[in-house]
């Protein structure tokens, strides 16, 4: 696996080239350097995603951003760095990752204040909401967004017109959050039944809004077959998959019955609470929460190899 790769590489020592002052050609990404002093890679991790934008985001280096750079390097790499910050986040502490996240918006806001041309807050910004907040990204993490939409709604250096939508991110980032209880509903079965969430009983509960003609769905109908740990979670009954339909049509729904495992629970928001009431964020198609037995959030909007991950440590 990918995060596998990336552990074993901070086990070595991050070293980059000491950052050039007022140079108009592309210069390489100036990595850090964990401490020789830190040897448990949990600690080199979490010091890593701490201070992986300290010498990027120094505000003594200032060097050219236009609209393929970004303090000297191109748009591509910091993406890239971006893409490499957000996986890493993964793997780091959750205090870590807060505290990364908190010193990322700090650093970027002063940056800006220092530099006003560079635009680095709403740049990196834009690019931390890609990998961060979007419902296709393989890293989301909205916990992880929170600590920076929160930061921006209040920043002078946010566009006034963008705040709305500042606010609105943030919201949903509060919805729901891992901890909080999730929200009771009632639903209808394939077979007529009126039944809620909070009367099923299992340990655990997968909570999966689709339809039948989600690719990303029928995948983890797969997955979830081919893993031995949670296939034997469903077929005790510790593991519920509580799979419901959102949209209006529900002739296609009932019709695509027979393509859903018979041990998942399958149902449709009869009384359409989940968005009318918008008492879940469903944002894209599958939108998956993992609950306890007290219907607890574990996970919110997980992919699917963070779920997958999850419950073959818990079961």
């Amino acid at each position: 696996m990918l995060w596998l790769m990336l552990l074993t590489l901070i086990l070595a020592t991050c070293r980059g080239g000491a950052p050039k002052k007022n140079q108009s050609s592309n210069r390489s990404f100036p990595s850090t350097e964990i401490p020789q002093i830190l040897e448990e890679p949990q600690e080199r991790m979490d010091w890593l995603v701490e201070h992986f934008w300290d010498r990027f985001l120094d505000p003594a280096v200032s060097e050219v951003s236009d609209s393929l750079h970004l303090n000297g390097i191109t748009t591509d790499e910091v993406e890239k760095q971006v893409g490499m910050f957000t996986t890493l986040l993964q793997q780091a502490q959750p205090s870590a990752r807060s505290r990364a996240m908190e010193k990322v918006f700090s650093l970027s806001e002063a940056y800006s204040q220092a530099h006003p041309a560079s635009g680095m807050l709403l740049r990196l910004g834009d690019l931390l909401r890609k990998y961060l907040y979007d419902p296709s990204s393989p890293v989301r993490d909205e916990e992880c967004y929170l600590s920076f939409i929160t930061r921006l709604c209040a920043s002078p250096l946010a566009e006034s017109s963008m705040v709305p939508s500042y606010e609105w991110e943030r919201n949903i980032c509060l919805l729901n959050r891992p901890g909080s209880p999730a929200p009771d509903f009632a639903f209808t079965d394939l077979r007529g039944q009126v039944k809620t969430l909070y009367g099923i009983r299992s340990d655990y509960t997968v909570l999966i809004f689709g339809n039948p003609d989600c690719t990303a769905c029928r995948q983890l109908m797969t997955a979830f077959r081919e893993a031995p740990a949670i296939a034997g979670g469903i077929e005790s009954g510790r593991l519920k998959v509580v799979d419901i339909f959102i949209d209006e049509d529900v002739a296609a729904w009932k019709a695509a019955g027979e393509s859903y495992p018979k041990e998942w629970i399958n149902g449709y928001d009869h009384q359409r609470r989940i968005e009318g009431d918008r008492i879940y964020a469903v944002r894209a198609i599958p939108s998956i929460y993992l609950l306890d037995k007290d219907k607890t959030v574990l996970l919110k909007d997980a992919p699917e190899d963070r779920l997958m991950e999850k419950l073959s440590r818990l079961l």
